[in-house]
């Protein structure tokens, strides 16, 4: 597990996780919309620590990439990969430290292993120059599916990892939403 942060001008830190999140949707124009948002801090801090001698802000990223592959209504995304690599349009994805800045480039990989478990392996730098690294394995809040993507509540549980057990509602705007059972995301 890797969350790597380097400051520009600064050495390395290994940030602490406190989140590794996933959100997931389907789009009839777009396909498959990925939304991983980060956060971590120095080690031993948390993101209230503002008194503690030494206190740097938590550190926050959010990636949001789209991808055309749709996924499978049977298998979601097992054992499939989707690779994002370049520079990324304005709403993209920020770094999030003191202030949130855009990306100037990214370089993504999100896994999904056999059982449907996810991972990240991400990599780029902020508009003033931090760099971060990502190897980190996410936990799935919600799929989305836009109304008009057949079979929309198939295709949302499908996404998620075996054995958990996954609530699908309707949008009021159409579609459905699909979360872990007793979550609200």
């Amino acid at each position: 597990m890797t969350f790597q942060v380097t400051f520009k001008d600064k050495p390395p830190i290994a940030m602490e996780v406190h989140r590794a999140e996933l959100r997931l949707a389907l789009k009839r124009q777009k396909g498959l919309l990925l939304d991983v948002h980060l956060l971590g801090t120095r080690p031993g801090m948390t993101t209230d620590d503002r008194g503690a001698p030494g206190w740097d802000a938590p550190v926050g990223l959010s990636l949001v990439v789209n991808d055309h592959v749709v996924p499978d209504d049977r298998t979601g995304l097992r054992g499939r990969a989707v690779v994002y690599d370049g520079v990324p349009e304005f709403d993209q994805g920020f770094f999030y430290y003191w202030d949130h800045e855009s990306l100037v480039r990214l370089g993504f990989v999100l896994r999904c292993d056999a059982t449907g478990d996810y991972s990240v392996e991400a990599e780029g730098q902020s508009e003033s120059g931090h760099v971060f690294r990502v190897d980190l394995p996410l936990h799935l809040l919600s799929v989305t599916a836009e109304a008009g993507m057949e079979p929309g509540a198939d295709l949302a549980r499908a996404l998620f990892p075996d054995g958990v057990k996954v609530s699908v509602a309707e949008m009021r705007a159409g579609g459905v939403i699909a979360q872990l059972e007793g979550t609200d995301s």
